[in-house]
């Protein structure tokens, strides 16, 4: 696949597309309390992870070859659940990029760390000619992909810069945000009302117009004053106002409250979102009904949907930390041990289903016959069914 800037010819939206595209996505994640929340939850259960790191084999040289991976480990205090915590960004950016930094102790070779290099410092991962280009503040600088570790989520056409958990979010994330700031925006006017002046009688506003007929300076010096007024009373720079005779300056303030509910509108953007990402781990949509054997279903295809982006983490430490390892300490890659992480437990899964509960309890997002009424169930808390008819009815 054709990579332009960081960011694949298949992005259909511009303001998504190279490094603006993932400032957006850290945009959402760092300023909406639902995307921030569901993203801490997501990623705090790969923090806590439990590995293990066990022979593939029952041979001399499988024996050894586990004893020079943890033993560098031990040594150089390589930290694995916080390398996988650190590829849990790939859900908000949809790649990761990592750089190895090794250790050499005589003829030993030891892995000190796989430092995290910024997704959005990225501007190019070039596997043909096998180097990722990043932005650093000295300039551009190339990494071999030899010494880099890369990891991708949802990678379309194997392109290396995959596809954010974030991006079917974007579409309810941006209406948000604009009705905030029109709700804002109203609520600022209806405070300190809209400032109107009214010129005096006979006032001629074309004679203020440069190639008029009538253009008259005077006029459109008059004209700019009345306009600065009004302006910079918006902007709370004036304590009083001096008005000539015949002038008049009004504060206008809404007589009713907005025809729209905003609360409404904004609350089914956040309950969108909510299930936008959460769908982002299951290959099916939601559920009709919350009968046992669906919230079970739910249960088990999260859970099967965290433990497979876990095994994909652990497979790219497996091929691109403990493989060369092995390899610069004069092994055959094919005996080197690897990482077994331990399936994901419900009682993790429980903490993210409560934090989507506490949205419905706050009135933040919607209960809905799709996946909330699962988690709720997920996390044993109890719903009000004749709330929820009434809410999806209105």
């Amino acid at each position: 696949m054709q990579v332009i800037d960081g960011t694949s010819v298949d992005e259909t939206l511009p303001e998504l597309q190279g490094p603006a595209g993932l400032e957006m996505y850290r945009k959402m994640r760092r300023n909406d309390p639902v995307i921030g929340g569901m993203m801490l939850n997501i990623e705090t259960i790969y923090r806590r992870l439990r590995y293990n790191i066990i022979p593939t084999g029952t041979s001399r040289k499988h024996e050894r070859a586990y004893r020079v991976v943890t033993d560098s480990l031990a040594v150089a205090g390589f930290n694995i659940n916080r390398m996988m915590y650190e590829m849990a960004t790939a859900f908000v950016y949809g790649f990761y990029v990592g750089e190895r930094v090794y250790e050499v102790d005589g003829f030993k070779v030891y892995i000190k760390d796989v430092e995290p290099r910024h997704s959005l410092t990225i501007t190019r991962i070039d596997l043909d000619r096998k180097f990722v280009e990043q932005v650093t503040t000295v300039g551009i600088r190339k990494i071999p992909t030899t010494k880099c570790v890369l990891w991708s989520v949802n990678a379309e056409g194997r392109s290396p810069f995959g596809v954010s958990l974030l991006r079917p979010l974007y579409k309810p994330y941006y209406y948000k945000v604009q009705i905030e700031a029109a709700e804002g925006a109203t609520v600022d006017r209806d405070i300190g009302g809209l400032p109107v002046m009214y010129a005096c009688p006979g006032f001629d506003f074309n004679a203020a117009t440069k190639g008029s007929p009538n253009y008259d300076p005077l006029v459109e010096a008059t004209l700019n004053w009345a306009v600065n007024t009004v302006t910079n009373l918006r902007k709370g720079k004036q304590q009083g106002v001096v008005i000539p005779d015949g002038w008049k300056l009004e504060l206008l303030r809404s007589e009713g409250a907005s025809a729209l509910d905003t609360d409404k509108i904004i609350r089914r953007y956040n309950t969108e979102m909510a299930v936008g990402l959460l769908q982002g781990f299951l290959a099916a949509g939601g559920f009709s009904s919350t009968n046992q054997a669906n919230v079970k279903e739910t249960k088990r295809m999260f859970l099967s949907a965290f433990d497979a982006f876990a095994q994909g983490m652990a497979t790219t430490i497996n091929e691109q930390v403990l493989q060369p390892l092995c390899e610069y300490n004069s092994l055959d890659a094919k005996y080197a041990p690897q990482v077994e992480v331990a399936p994901v437990k419900e009682s993790d899964l429980a903490n993210l289903a409560s934090f989507v509960a506490r949205l419905v309890a706050q009135g933040v997002i919607t209960p809905t016959t799709t996946l909330e009424r699962s988690l709720l169930d997920i996390a044993d808390l109890p719903y009000d069914p004749d709330n929820i008819k009434k809410m999806e009815e209105e």
